[in-house]
C-alpha cells in the first residue's frame, strides 16, 4: 500500500492506493481537506501561523489514515504556495518533525507533468489531442503533449485581492476579467521546461491530431460540475468524465456573482469551503476556454496526486 499527498495553496489531498498489474489504480482512500495554506500569501509572502496549523492538523489526520491502512511509503509534494512562501522550508521541517512526512517542494515543470500524467491515464485512450487545465489557489497550469505554461492566476489570490465585496460588484468583476485576459494575451509567458523539446503552442493553436479535448482538474472544475449537475451528495463517479459547456458557464458565474458567500454555501452541489473562491475560478475557466477555442470541458476528479502515484509507485504504467 502506497500513498501520495498534494499540499496546495487551498487544499490538501491524500490518495491511498494499490497499483494493479493491469495498469489500474485501486483506490483505498481519496481524501481532501481545505486548509487555505496560502491565505494572504500575496501580501505576506509567508505562510500565516493559523494556516500552517490547519494544514498540519490535516496532515496528522492523513498520517493516521496511512498508518491504519499499513501504508509503506508516502510521497508528499508542495506546489505553488511552497514556491512562493519565504518560510516554506521551515514549514517543511515542521511537517517532518510533527508527522514524519517528508514534503518535496516541486517545480512547476513537475507539477504540470504529474497532472498531465493523470489526464493521459484517464482520457488518453479516447482522445489523441489532450490539453489539461489545472486551476489552483495560487497558479493555473495549462499542459499539452508539447509542453506547459504556468499562469500567475490563482483563485485564492484573485479573490483576496480583487473580489472584496459580498456580493461582489460589477466593477470588481470587470477588473478580474481584465487581469485574466491580460495574462492570457501575454506573448512572453514563461514556458516551463517542455517534455518533448518544444514549447506549448500559442493558446488556440492545436498541437495534436484530432479535435482538442480540454480536461479540467482540481476543485474549481469539480465543484462547478457538481453545481451544474445539482448533486445533493458528492459523487466522484458522476464528476469524473462529466462535461461542462462554455454556454453553461456564464449562468453559473452570474449566480455566484449575485449571491453572498452565505448564499453560495447553500447552493446545491457547492463545497461550502470553496464558496468564496469559486467565482474567480469560474472566471478563469471561462476565459481559458474562450482563448483555447473549445466549447466543452471534460472534468476530472483526479489530478496531481494520481499522476504522482503513477510516476512514483506504478512501474506497470511505464510500458
Amino acid at each position: 500500500m502506497k500513498a501520495t499527498i498534494d499540499i496546495g495553496t487551498n487544499t490538501v489531498l491524500l490518495l491511498i492506493a494499490e497499483s494493479g498489474g493491469d495498469k489500474t489504480i485501486k483506490v483505498i482512500r481519496d481524501e481532501a481537506r481545505i486548509t487555505r495554506l496560502g491565505q494572504k500569501l500575496h501580501a505576506l509572502h509567508l505562510f500565516p501561523p493559523a494556516a500552517m496549523k490547519r494544514t498540519l492538523t490535516a496532515l496528522k489526520e492523513f498520517k493516521t489514515l496511512c498508518d491504519q491502512h499499513f501504508v509503506s511509503e508516502i510521497a508528499a509534494v508542495g506546489t505553488a504556495a511552497f514556491r512562493k512562501a519565504r518560510n516554506a522550508s521551515e514549514f517543511v521541517e515542521e511537517i517532518l518533525r510533527e508527522t514524519g512526512i517528508k514534503v518535496e517542494i516541486i517545480s512547476g515543470e513537475d507539477e504540470a507533468l504529474y497532472s498531465y500524467t493523470s489526464v493521459l491515464k484517464d482520457f488518453g485512450s479516447q482522445h489523441q489531442n489532450l490539453m489539461a487545465l489545472d486551476i489552483g489557489g495560487g497558479s493555473t497550469e495549462i499542459i499539452s503533449i508539447n509542453g506547459s505554461v504556468s499562469l500567475p492566476l490563482g483563485c485564492v489570490e484573485l479573490t483576496e485581492r480583487y473580489l472584496i465585496s459580498d456580493p461582489v460588484t460589477p466593477q470588481e468583476m470587470k477588473r478580474v476579467y481584465e487581469i485574466i485576459e491580460k495574462v492570457l494575451a501575454n506573448p512572453s509567458l514563461p514556458p516551463l521546461t517542455p517534455r518533448e523539446g518544444t514549447l506549448l503552442p500559442p493558446l488556440g493553436v492545436r498541437g495534436g491530431q484530432g479535435e482538442l479535448a480540454l480536461v479540467g482538474l482540481a476543485g474549481t472544475c469539480t465543484t462547478l460540475s457538481a453545481i451544474n449537475q445539482k448533486l445533493t451528495v458528492w459523487n466522484p463517479a458522476k464528476i469524473q468524465g462529466s462535461i461542462l459547456t462554455l454556454k453553461e458557464l456564464p449562468e453559473i458565474t452570474q449566480q455566484l456573482a449575485t449571491s453572498t458567500i452565505a448564499e453560495r454555501k447553500q447552493m446545491t452541489g457547492m463545497v461550502p469551503e470553496r464558496a468564496d473562491t469559486l467565482l474567480s475560478g469560474a472566471m478563469i475557466l471561462q476565459k481559458v476556454m474562450e482563448k483555447v477555442g473549445v466549447e466543452k470541458l471534460l472534468v476530472s476528479d483526479r489530478g496531481l496526486r494520481f499522476g504522482l502515484f503513477i510516476k512514483k509507485f506504478s512501474s506497470s504504467f511505464t510500458s
